[in-house]
């Protein structure tokens, strides 16, 4: 069995955590959103931190997993969503899928480049 190409767990009993590799596919975004749609209705989880190191993870494969991913947490407790990535170009394309492609979403989001500066955010 090969290692999974993602790292998930809950920081302080409130916040899904998710780190993609730089090895992540498409497949492993396929794998970790079905742990996620699991963890997610856990009523404590009231936040949502993604870290992002692979490539291409905004590509056009990937796009409906974020998008459904938004709709997901629109149906949860999530109140904040925060994206890191060291893709600073992309940062447009970034915010219009975690905010459900232009729908409008209940909770808010921020994109950075730190994880530290990503999980102040959320606890503020």
């Amino acid at each position: 069995m090969s290692p999974k190409s993602y790292e998930s767990k809950v920081i302080n009993n409130s916040i899904a955590y998710w780190k993609f590799l730089k090895d992540a596919s498409v497949e492993t975004f396929m794998s970790a959103f079905t742990e996620f749609s699991v963890m997610i209705t856990n009523p404590r989880i009231t936040s949502l931190l993604v870290n992002v190191e692979m490539e291409n993870a905004w590509g056009k494969d990937i796009q409906e997993i974020w998008i459904r991913t938004g709709d997901i947490l629109d149906q949860s407790w999530v109140s904040k969503w925060a994206v890191v990535t060291k893709e600073s170009s992309k940062e447009l394309t970034i915010k219009y899928l975690i905010r459900g492609g232009g729908t409008k979403r209940k909770y808010d989001h921020f994109v950075s480049k730190t994880e530290e500066e990503a999980i102040n955010w959320l606890r503020s």
